[in-house]
């Protein structure tokens, strides 16, 4: 299968010097778009690399060795001014993709996120060179209420649907061409949880977005439970001074920034409890899958998470999440989680081991998802 890819996917060590660059996006597209070439498909990505709107980021950004050449990437250069900049990725996707067309037979276009410009070529695309396309949705601010009024305007022509979030695939106006997909692993990458028996200090990590949305101020919150002694909560992730002032006065928190990727597995590896505090109760939490629960998972520790729509039932036997949908409950949970016997840690990180072989490798997940495509588009 050769497959058109609209979707940003630059190198690693690019997230941590462009602010608007998204970790989680990054590593959740590598991940299927490396298992899908594994599995035998051609992949050519098209993308921009974000950045803030002018006059805080640059006029024109992005260059092509920012992004890995394994996925054949065409970047899509534009004009990064207030008024204008959506307009101008808009057609910048587009000559991309004609560009890609002329060049090239592709299957099919698959686009990451309906963003104006992605659903805009798509469409035209579409039209130009009766590709079908298929849109997997990441996240989603608005579907446009019960009705979905406005996803079904936004992917009006598309294929099939491909949603990350649980919710989205159970609620979806298109059940007939609808996959929900939400995560994947390595069997190489899953680590053994395992510490010594009883820790003097508790380590509790959280890593990820620092924004409300996130959770990490339903966190700062949840932590105001926990004993004073014998508690730390590290956090990894772009901060604010904003972020600092929330915490300051508070010695369990231990605010390490935006950290690499072999600092991160070394700071979760020391950690005894993972954390993922994003709220339940705001609208666009329905339509995410928390990334940063299926990194977690690699390591095979405890984790307590508040349980959002987007997450599929079947994770519930392998997280603490009973009653967290508050703050004190969140705390008690990660009380819970950290008394853990040795026995029981053991015995949690050997189930979880095998959840991820049997049900959430890459490879399993590419296979479902380009037998999906060939379905919905009836490619061979």
């Amino acid at each position: 299968m050769n497959i058109l890819w609209f979707g940003s996917v630059p190198r690693a060590d690019i997230v941590a010097n462009h602010h608007a660059v998204n970790e989680a996006s990054r590593k959740w597209q590598t991940g299927l778009l490396d298992a899908l070439m594994e599995e035998g498909a051609s992949v050519t990505t098209v993308a921009h690399r974000y950045e803030q709107c002018w006059p805080k980021g640059l006029l024109f950004p992005g260059k092509n060795e920012e992004f890995p050449q394994r996925y054949n990437n065409r970047l899509v250069r534009f004009f990064n001014a207030p008024v204008v900049r959506f307009a101008s990725l808009k057609f910048g996707y587009y000559r991309q993709g004609v560009a890609a067309m002329e060049s090239g037979e592709y299957d099919v276009l698959i686009i990451y996120n309906p963003y104006p410009w992605h659903v805009w070529a798509a469409k035209r695309l579409s039209s130009r060179y009766h590709i079908p396309w298929v849109c997997l949705t990441l996240d989603h601010d608005d579907v446009g209420g019960d009705g979905w009024d406005i996803y079904k305007k936004e992917t009006q022509g598309a294929s099939g649907h491909v949603f990350v979030s649980h919710w989205g695939a159970e609620n979806s106006p298109f059940p007939s061409t609808t996959l929900h997909l939400d995560a994947g692993c390595r069997v190489e990458d899953i680590q053994s949880g395992l510490l010594c028996e009883k820790p003097e200090v508790i380590h509790y990590l959280y890593a990820g977005g620092l924004s409300a949305s996130a959770g990490f101020d339903f966190l700062v919150e949840a932590v105001k439970f926990l004993p004073e002694r014998g508690v730390q909560i590290d956090v990894c992730g772009k901060f604010t001074e904003e972020i600092r002032r929330k915490v300051q006065g508070d010695s369990r928190f231990q605010l390490h920034g935006f950290v690499t990727e072999q600092m991160l597995e070394r700071i979760t590896s020391e950690a005894h409890v993972l954390l993922n505090p994003r709220p339940p109760d705001l609208e666009l939490n329905r339509m995410v899958f928390p990334s940063k629960l299926m990194e977690y998972m690699k390591h095979t520790k405890p984790i307590v998470t508040t349980w959002t729509a987007g997450l599929h039932p079947g994770y519930r036997k392998y997280v603490f999440a009973e009653g967290t949908n508050t703050p004190e409950g969140f705390a008690k949970q990660m009380e819970i989680a950290g008394r853990l016997s040795y026995d029981e840690r053991q015995l949690l990180s050997q189930e979880i081991r095998k959840y991820l072989i049997d049900c959430k490798q890459w490879s399993l997940q590419a296979d479902t998802f380009i037998n999906f495509v060939k379905r919905v588009t009836q490619v061979s």
